[in-house]
């Protein structure tokens, strides 16, 4: 049997894992599990190299560590874990940037 050691997009795909569903409201109420949402939030675990675009190679402008937000449908899950996607650059919604917030604000 073989342990997978490491995975490398290929051109323009980028892997991500999506974070845990929420289990509660804000508020603190628990969810059943038929009605937990599949997280469109992900964290970028390794990107590819990039692609030619009308003949000339353009790179990735992700990085290994961000947050991204994916389209609800798209990805190719992996055998390996539920939460790991292989998914296309361009499939990639937005980039998500936190600010720590003072408490009391």
């Amino acid at each position: 049997m073989y342990a997978v050691d490491t995975i490398k997009p290929y051109g323009p795909n980028v892997l991500v894992k999506r974070f845990p569903p929420k289990l509660e409201t804000d508020s603190g109420i628990a969810l059943p599990e038929t009605d937990v949402e599949k997280n469109l939030e992900c964290r970028v675990l390794s990107v590819g190299d990039g692609e030619y675009i009308n003949g000339t190679f353009v790179h990735s402008n992700l990085k290994e560590g961000q947050t991204v937000i994916i389209r609800q449908f798209d990805g190719r899950s992996l055998n390996l874990s539920k939460e790991l996607l292989l998914v296309h650059h361009e499939l990639i919604e937005a980039i998500v940037k936190y600010e720590d917030v003072p408490q009391g604000e």
